[in-house]
Order: C-alpha cells, then structure tokens, then sequence
C-alpha cells in the first residue's frame, strides 16, 4: 500500500511522527511514541456503539456481487 504525498503529510502533522517511522515500527511502538509526545496514555473506548458496528457489503446485500456458482444465471438474465 502507498499514500499520496498529502495523505503523508496529513498522516505526520496528526500524529508528530515520521511517515518512515509509522512504516518501519510496529503498533505499540507508534502507540507509546504518541504517548510520549502528548504526555498521557492513550485509551480505547471497547463499548459496543451501534453506529459503528459494520454493516457488510453493500454489492452482497444488493445481490450486485455475482459469485461463481451463480455467474451463469445472471448472465443470461441479463441478456434476456
């Protein structure tokens, strides 16, 4: 995966850190260098909140998403 130079930029001027070190470290080293720089420990909210909970795919809901077994069928239904 890559970022745009302005997503980079975003991603550094949010958080005081390196686009490099993001890349190079892993998540709890990038937590406590957040934490040293804001001077607090970071918290996670872990309560269930209805408005974040997911959703699924729009295209399997929709019946958008053709699977294999099925390809044939929808096909010809459209050609009709």
């Amino acid at each position: 995966m890559t970022l745009n130079e302005a997503t980079r930029r975003s991603i550094e001027k949010s958080t005081g850190l390196s686009y490099a070190f993001l890349i190079e470290n892993d998540a709890e080293t990038i937590d406590r260098a957040i934490e040293k720089k804001i001077k607090k420990k970071l918290s996670y909210n872990l309560k269930k909140d209805t408005r974040r909970l997911g959703r699924g795919s729009v295209f399997v809901a929709l019946r958008r998403f053709l699977f294999s077994d099925n390809l044939e069928k929808e096909l010809n239904r459209i050609n009709k």
